[in-house]
């Protein structure tokens, strides 16, 4: 067991750091566009400086659609498990 760890130790390592690196940019990209998004909702809300109701629509939608993405591959994910349940 310890020998077939130490050949793919090497690997292992590498895997592991690209997986961090996928991990960290992403986070990254998710919270810039989180963020951007965020702050266009606020200012454009009613009660605010500067209220534009079309740009908040299509903000909105898109923050929702994207909000909802991985609960329809959950939904998708369980089908089989539901088909066998049922």
């Amino acid at each position: 067991m310890l020998e077939s760890f130490i050949e793919i130790e090497d690997k292992l390592v590498k895997a592991l750091q690209e997986t961090a690196f996928m991990t960290i940019t992403s986070l990254a990209i998710a919270v810039v566009l989180g963020i951007g998004l965020g702050l266009i909702l606020y200012i454009t809300s009613e009660p605010l400086l500067s209220k534009n109701a079309p740009v908040y629509e299509v903000i909105g939608f898109i923050a929702n659609t994207i909000s909802s993405i991985p609960f329809l591959i959950l939904m998708i994910f369980f089908l089989p498990i539901s088909a066998v349940v049922i």
